[in-house]
C-alpha cells in the first residue's frame, strides 16, 4: 500500500508494516556488519548507548475489577498508562498455547498471555479497556513518543525478552521509564507472527483514507524508534490502555 497520508505536518507515503521492517531490519544489519565479530550487547547495535536519561516518572498500579487482575502503571508527561499489556477475556480476544514450539490460537489463559497479554482485533480493542481508561487513539500514541524523542523505541522496551537480530545484535532495549513493551508479536490467519522480533498496538483512530483500517504503533528489535502504521480486523494486536 503505497497511499500517501500526513504525520506532523509532513506527507509521506506509507508502506506496509512488512515493508518497514524489512527495510528497518536491512539498515540495522548494516550496522551491525561493520561490527564484525560483536557479540549481541548494546555495543552491536551502538544507538542503544545513548537511549539513557529520563525525567522523574510516577509508577502506580490499577485493579481491574472485571477479573480482579492488577497492573502496574506508568505516568509519562501528562498521560498515565498501563505498564503492561492488558489481559482481559474480552469476546473474541486470543491466546497463543505456547511460548516456543509449535503452538496455535486459544481462547483460554496461557502462559503466553500472562507474560505479553491477549490478542485483539480491532473492533474488540475499542472496548476492552476497564472503566476509567480507554485504548489510546492516535494523537495519544503519538503525544507519548513526542514527549520521549529520539530512540523512544529503545527507551521504552524491555531490557530482555527480545531476540537478536539476525547478526547478533542486541534487540533490548533499555526501558528507562518502566513502560515496559514487550515482543508479542501479531495473530495473522490464525498464525503468530514476528514474536519475539516485534511488539504491536492498536490505537482507536480510524486510518481517514481507508476505515477498514485504523492506526497502530510497533516496536521492532531491529529499529530504535517507535513506528507508526494500520491495520485490519485481520489482524489480533496488544493492546496497552491509557487513563481517562
Amino acid at each position: 500500500m503505497n497511499t500517501n497520508i500526513t504525520r506532523r505536518g509532513e506527507k509521506f507515503s506509507a508502506p506496509t508494516l512488512a515493508a518497514i521492517i524489512t527495510i528497518a531490519i536491512t539498515f540495522t544489519l548494516s550496522s551491525c556488519a561493520r561490527n564484525s565479530g560483536a557479540a549481541a550487547t548494546a555495543s552491536c547495535f551502538p544507538i542503544q548507548e545513548h537511549a539513557g536519561g529520563s525525567e522523574n516518572v510516577e509508577y502506580g498500579s490499577l485493579l481491574d475489577n472485571r477479573d480482579n487482575k492488577t497492573y502496574k502503571t506508568v505516568k509519562i508527561g501528562e498521560q498515565t498508562w498501563m505498564a503492561e499489556n492488558l489481559n482481559y477475556a474480552a469476546s473474541d480476544s486470543k491466546c497463543w498455547t505456547v511460548l516456543t514450539g509449535k503452538g496455535k490460537i486459544s481462547d483460554a489463559n496461557t502462559e503466553y498471555c500472562d507474560t505479553y497479554g491477549r490478542l485483539y482485533h480491532r473492533n474488540t480493542a475499542k472496548t476492552a479497556c476497564p472503566s476509567g481508561w480507554h485504548l489510546p487513539s492516535d494523537a495519544e500514541w503519538t503525544a507519548l513518543t513526542n514527549h520521549i524523542g529520539i530512540l523512544a523505541g529503545i527507551k521504552l522496551r524491555t531490557k530482555n525478552g527480545w531476540n537478536n537480530t539476525n547478526k547478533g545484535c542486541s534487540g533490548n532495549g533499555t526501558d528507562i521509564y518502566g513502560f515496559s513493551a514487550l515482543p508479542g508479536g501479531n495473530i495473522q490467519s490464525n498464525n503468530l507472527m514476528n514474536f519475539g522480533n516485534v511488539g504491536l498496538w492498536w490505537s482507536s483512530t480510524v486510518y481517514e483514507i481507508n476505515k477498514d483500517f485504523s492506526y497502530n504503533r510497533f516496536i521492532s528489535n531491529a529499529i530504535g524508534d517507535v513506528r507508526r502504521d494500520f491495520g485490519t480486523d485481520i489482524y489480533l494486536y496488544s493492546v496497552r490502555c491509557v487513563k481517562d
